[in-house]
């Protein structure tokens, strides 16, 4: 489906992490460290969702293993607000 001269970015849908707050992907500043990325969503398909804010051309996107990254973070955060 051609939209027009409107180039989006796109990732594979198993990058992008929902939560209550939206949806975000996880964008490597360097290797080893990522930094969690709010993106605003478009057009789903073939296994691919287009990224219409949030993402530059040529960042690069976590795409397997996103959801183990958001895990690791809120364990993390989860254990910061508890002192340990």
């Amino acid at each position: 489906v051609s939209s027009g001269s409107r180039t989006a970015l796109n990732v594979p849908e198993t990058a992008v992490v929902a939560s209550g707050a939206g949806q975000y992907v996880f964008v490597e500043q360097e290797p080893g460290l990522y930094l969690k990325r709010v993106i605003k969503p478009g057009l789903n398909a073939d296994g691919r969702v287009e990224v219409l804010e949030g993402l530059k051309e040529g960042e690069r996107v976590v795409v397997q293993g996103a959801f183990t990254l958001k895990s690791e973070l809120e364990k993390e955060s989860l254990e910061a607000e508890h002192g340990h």
